[in-house]
């Protein structure tokens, strides 16, 4: 593959490399046009820690975590 790779133009080079971004964005892999490395990252990490996509364009965070409700109760105060 790589023997085929060299032998392509420039212009050629490049516009694979727009239709892989295009594929890898298909596939839920990216969400912009961000170094797709760190958009990877960012997957695998959502999965491992099971975290939540924020919707696009969303401030402050990308990710979020359901966090299960739990009560605490102590002992009753007499009086």
């Amino acid at each position: 593959m790589e023997k085929q790779l060299a032998k392509l133009k420039v212009g050629a080079v490049l516009d694979l490399f727009i239709k892989i971004g295009d594929d890898l964005k298909r596939r839920g892999i990216t969400r912009s046009a961000n170094n797709p490395v760190a958009d990877l990252s960012e997957l695998y990490f959502e999965k491992a820690l099971r975290l939540t996509r924020a919707p696009k364009s969303t401030k402050g965070y990308d990710r979020s975590m359901r966090m299960a409700a739990h009560t605490i109760s102590g002992p009753a105060a007499h009086r």
